[in-house]
């Protein structure tokens, strides 16, 4: 990946903003006039295009098996049909919610759960907790992650 740009700067006006019209034909050509102290970077669409690139975004799918929680109070459960490299040296963030594709019995038990969050990661697993309750039904969710490539 090549490193982005971190040193744009802004335009700095030291007077009011003026223009001065010049009309060539049927045309009136306006030209800014103002006094700059610091003239800014222009921000086009290759910028976006270059920073874009180098997002990464993805979902993933995970039904937590009802049967697979511990039995011990912080109920975890250890996931490993999920993908993750920790060594890549991407740095992510992931959020988790419950999956659009829950149903209302699951979605119910993801509320009346308080929330299920994910407490650690190691090469090719994640694992989640419930601080309350143990799950006592099937629960889909769904991982986003986004960071940088």
């Amino acid at each position: 990946m090549a490193a982005l740009k971190t040193d744009y700067k802004d335009d700095v006006i030291t007077s009011n903003r003026k223009y001065t019209l010049t009309t060539e034909g049927n045309y009136t050509i306006i030209t800014d006039a103002s006094t700059y102290s610091q003239v800014g970077d222009v921000i086009n669409a290759g910028v976006f295009n270059e920073i874009n690139e180098n997002i990464m975004s993805d979902t993933a799918f995970v039904t937590l098996q009802a049967s697979g929680w511990n039995n011990s109070k912080q109920y975890t459960i250890t996931d490993s049909r999920i993908h993750v490299d920790v060594d890549s040296g991407h740095e992510t963030q992931q959020t988790m919610t419950i999956s659009r594709y829950a149903n209302p019995n699951e979605r119910q038990a993801w509320y009346d759960l308080g929330g299920i969050y994910l407490v650690s990661q190691a090469e090719g697993s994640m694992t989640f907790a419930c601080m309350e309750d143990k799950p006592t039904i099937n629960i889909p969710v769904e991982i986003r992650y986004m960071g940088w490539k």
